[in-house]
């Protein structure tokens, strides 16, 4: 559910996974990884910026929750790219 949600935004590219979390990258024009990091953290929610990692610029990496948990994130992330 969580990489269809993604996939679903705007200036998002979410990457296959298997593992409990899921990788993706920050297109939206003007906007970096370390810039959506910040702007997610204001809204207490915490992911891993793999921003500076060699071949992941702009990505970040979210574990999956609960349904619960995703949903807020999708609408943090959300806000977050329009701000």
């Amino acid at each position: 559910w969580l990489g269809d949600a993604l996939a679903k935004l705007d200036g998002v590219v979410p990457y296959p996974s298997d593992a409990n979390f899921i990788l993706f990258k920050i297109t939206k024009s003007g906007l970096s990884s370390s810039i959506v990091k910040e702007r997610l953290q204001a809204r207490n929610v915490l992911v891993k910026d793999k921003g500076n990692a060699p071949l992941l610029t702009n990505c970040i990496r979210v574990t999956v929750g609960t349904h619960r948990m995703n949903e807020a994130f999708i609408s943090a992330l959300k806000e977050a790219l329009e701000e």
